[in-house]
């Protein structure tokens, strides 16, 4: 997920009286200047995902990425790997919710839930839901893995059923046996963990690349650029000294 944006427009109106520097210095000035805005821009769109993402990963942290512009090719790109890494899937991809609002993203043990349960849908946490969050609030994937892959079993410590007589909507248990306090009874505790959910909440739109990004680079780049070109001005007059 990436934005690009227009600027040579910017450049046309620098160049203008600029007749000690030749190509090769204005071409580095301006890849130079680029290169800054985007490095300035990832910084603006990390704080705009720490806001938004309620302690987001570190994988999630470092999905960010910059695409240096060189003089011989004045392109500089900053955005979100939609790539992933590892295995992974992108967060470029499973941040769409929060990039374009909507539905969310279907992740693997949404449609691994999905083929057990028949339909199309996401799992959700149930709010009594005995599975434990990692200290990033999330569940990890072993642990879902673990609760789909038991759910296919028979007689296990998970199962699928519907969430209530006549529903045609499923969610995953988790069966239990324990010994009540002080007696040799065995009690079977039941306890829903998902609900596989065809219709899941719609999520509200949090991270706007087009604002976040584009808004920096048309404020920060002409900044850059004059600066970056007084660099080279000066270090070319240097020379004469």
């Amino acid at each position: 997920m990436t934005s690009t944006f227009d600027i040579t427009s910017d450049i046309n109106k620098a160049l203008k009286g600029l007749n000690a520097l030749d190509e090769k210095n204005i071409m580095f000035a301006v890849a130079k200047a680029m290169t800054l805005t985007g490095q300035f821009a990832e910084k603006k769109l990390q704080t705009a995902m720490e806001a938004a993402i309620d302690r987001p990963t570190p994988y999630t942290k470092r999905s960010t990425f910059v695409t240096f512009a060189k003089p011989s090719k004045l392109f500089m790109e900053v955005g979100i790997r939609t790539q992933g890494r590892g295995g992974r899937i992108g967060a470029g991809r499973y941040l769409q919710s929060l990039i374009k609002g909507g539905s969310p993203t279907y992740k693997g043990v949404d449609l691994a839930a999905s083929k057990i349960a028949g339909y199309k849908g996401f799992l959700v946490p149930s709010k009594q839901s005995p599975v434990k969050l990692n200290r990033y609030g999330n569940i990890s994937l072993g642990k879902y893995k673990e609760i789909v892959g038991g759910a296919r079993n028979l007689g296990g410590a998970y199962y699928i059923a519907p969430v209530k007589r006549g529903s045609s909507v499923k969610a995953i248990y988790q069966r239990k046996t324990s010994l009540i306090s002080r007696t040799s009874t065995i009690e079977n505790n039941t306890s829903r963990v998902f609900v596989i959910s065809p219709n899941p909440k719609q999520r509200q739109r949090q991270l706007n690349l087009p604002v976040i990004l584009g808004n920096t680079v048309k404020q920060e780049f002409p900044n850059f650029m004059k600066q970056r070109f007084k660099a080279e001005i000066a270090r070319k007059l240097s020379k004469y000294n």
